[in-house]
């Protein structure tokens, strides 16, 4: 039997901009190019969706990539 996960976007944990840069800090911690960079792909989207939020939209009309 197949499990179902459920999709987590973890962007919409990061509420904050403080939240975003200590996410960003823990990557750029950790030394690892290729971690970093997938890191600031969910700053991005987690920056966009703050924004949405700040002009009245909610994050889960935020596109989902």
């Amino acid at each position: 039997m197949v499990e179902q996960l459920s999709d987590y976007d973890p962007a919409d944990a990061l509420l904050s901009i403080e939240a975003i840069q200590a996410f960003l800090d823990d990557a750029k911690a950790t030394g690892d190019q290729a971690y970093i960079a997938k890191a600031q792909v969910v700053a991005d989207r987690a920056r966009d969706c703050l924004e949405r939020s700040a002009h009245g939209a909610s994050r889960k009309e935020a596109p989902s990539f």
